[in-house]
């Protein structure tokens, strides 16, 4: 049942995403040609079009990064704690499946967002070497701290995309818990939502202080010489799990909300 559900939320977003997406692409072509036209013809109607083509590419590109995620928290909080949660729950469907439904759906879409940014630069940077350069200056830069810090280049990767791959599904997972909450303790479920998340932005910050200030210093008088390298592992290491730790307490709580205190009224 989970890929059905997956398939009609696929059909109703797919008329937003494909088109942006596609726009994306197009600009990026359109500012690569008038920037080509632009080294053989300055003048002021190439430089306008060039730099109007090019502002409306980077606030599309902009866009990428937080419109799945509003569409994502809007189908979320419209679909499943609205009137419309009425027919969503009479589905045979679990809260979970539903949870889950909303979540895979928008990781594919953020993903393809990535992809097709990518894509995008890819097309603007055609027959140039500045994206290699960056991407060898990346590796390059990414090598040293892992040889100042004794380790593997690849395990350092491995714990860099550990943390922002759990921080990311972290995200999602505690604004649906936060939009679960606002629907159970307040009668405007949407300013609701908004409370709840900033109590929660604000309490994080607090708590994120409190531990990272004293595990630094724990950390450094223990480590001794070493003290910075080892750090940086610890660092990576309790983010890693710390993420992953709000993305399951994020599902799970939400699911069980959803299952004994969900408020349609």
């Amino acid at each position: 049942m989970l890929g059905k559900l997956m398939k009609y939320e696929f059909k109703a977003t797919y008329r937003i995403f494909l088109p942006f997406f596609a726009g994306i692409l197009v600009m990026a072509g359109f500012a690569k040609i008038f920037f080509l036209v632009n080294d053989y013809f300055d003048n002021i109607v190439t430089n306008v079009f060039f730099g109007l083509i090019t502002a409306l590419y980077v606030f599309a590109v902009g866009a990428v990064a937080i419109l799945p995620a509003i569409i994502s928290f809007y189908r979320f909080y419209k679909n499943l704690v609205t009137d419309e949660g009425y027919l969503s729950f009479t589905l045979p469907v679990t809260p979970m499946q539903h949870i889950m439904c909303k979540f895979i759906t928008s990781m594919i879409w953020c993903l393809t967002g990535f992809a097709v940014t990518f894509l995008s630069i890819a097309i603007l940077l055609a027959g140039d070497d500045t994206l290699p350069m960056i991407i060898r200056s990346f590796f390059l830069n990414l090598q040293m701290i892992a040889q100042s810090g004794d380790v593997s280049l690849w395990f350092l990767v491995i714990e860099i995309i550990c943390v922002i791959i759990n921080s990311f599904l972290s995200a999602f997972a505690v604004y649906y818990l936060c939009i679960a909450i606002g629907q159970m303790l307040f009668k405007n479920k949407l300013l609701g939502s908004f409370a709840v998340f900033g109590i929660y932005y604000v309490a994080t910050q607090l708590l994120s202080t409190v531990i990272a200030v004293p595990l630094f210093f724990v950390v450094e008088s223990a480590a001794g010489a070493d003290a910075s390298e080892i750090i940086m592992h610890v660092i990576f290491t309790v983010y890693a799990l710390y993420y992953l730790a709000l993305f399951l307490v994020g599902i799970f709580v939400t699911n069980h909300i959803f299952k004994k205190k969900l408020n349609l009224a």
